[in-house]
């Protein structure tokens, strides 16, 4: 399984079969936690109303570990709103386009 850090600028492929990442309405407490679904299928749906992410970039701006210190869910930022991934589901649809620079004191001047 890839892995991924905070800061890493991420874009989310479309897979060959036409399936993406979504998001809408639906969620615990209102998080927003994106789901598998086909990328053209946009609309109503028993979740509530999708909308694709699909070719999008996203700032990954935490990663959620598990008692082994895997990645368990990845928290991203896009266009101002944060939603939430599974760890299975980002390293089936996350491309890394650009790594994470670190913290300021790490980055040489």
């Amino acid at each position: 399984m890839r892995k991924f850090e905070a800061g890493d600028l991420v874009e989310i492929d479309v897979s060959d079969t036409g399936f993406t990442l979504c998001h809408g309405s639906y969620g615990v407490n209102g998080s927003h936690m994106l789901r598998e679904h086909s990328h053209l299928e946009t609309g109503r749906h028993p979740y509530g109303t999708l909308q694709t992410l699909g070719n999008m970039a996203v700032l990954i701006t935490k990663v959620v570990p598990n008692k082994l210190d895997q990645p368990l869910l990845y928290e991203i930022l896009h266009r101002d709103t944060t939603y939430f991934c599974k760890a299975i589901l980002a390293d089936k649809y996350f491309i890394k386009l650009l790594p994470s620079l670190g913290s300021p004191e790490e980055v040489e001047t």
